[in-house]
């Protein structure tokens, strides 16, 4: 599943809001795979490329967090940006101790969403740079 460029990695399980959030981040010019589910992601983790992962964090069965500690084990980890619908503020500081790039609310503003998903991208682009060599 490795692109040419960076590509978002979109997983949520509401239908609703990932069919809105597909069309809004391609209508943005992002290249876009989107999962209805973490364990969807998961079995193409170990072959995906460089870009970023936006979650959900509240899932039924493997959470966010359970994604985020399989990411973290990958020779190339992606930066993830959390989205959330009722997150606490102890959910925030523990995704962004375990190295999450924003955690931010689903119903936030695009330009912030949009803000994120850039300076993800961008640190992952230095991470993979620097790990080459």
């Amino acid at each position: 599943m490795a692109s040419a460029g960076p590509v978002i990695y979109l997983v949520d399980d509401d239908p609703s809001y990932l069919t809105a959030m597909s069309r809004f981040l391609r209508a943005a010019g992002h290249t876009l795979e989107a999962f209805s589910s973490p364990t969807e992601f998961l079995k193409i983790l170990p072959s995906i490329g460089s870009g970023c992962l936006v979650l959900d964090l509240q899932m039924p069965g493997v959470t966010g967090f359970d994604v985020q500690d399989a990411v973290a084990k990958q020779a190339n980890p992606l930066p993830i940006i959390f989205l959330t619908g009722q997150g606490e503020v102890q959910d925030a500081v523990r995704a962004m101790r375990h190295g999450a790039e924003d955690f931010l609310g689903k119903h936030g503003s695009a330009e912030e969403l949009l803000t994120a998903i850039e300076r993800a991208l961008a640190r992952n682009a230095r991470e993979r740079t620097r790990r080459q060599s």
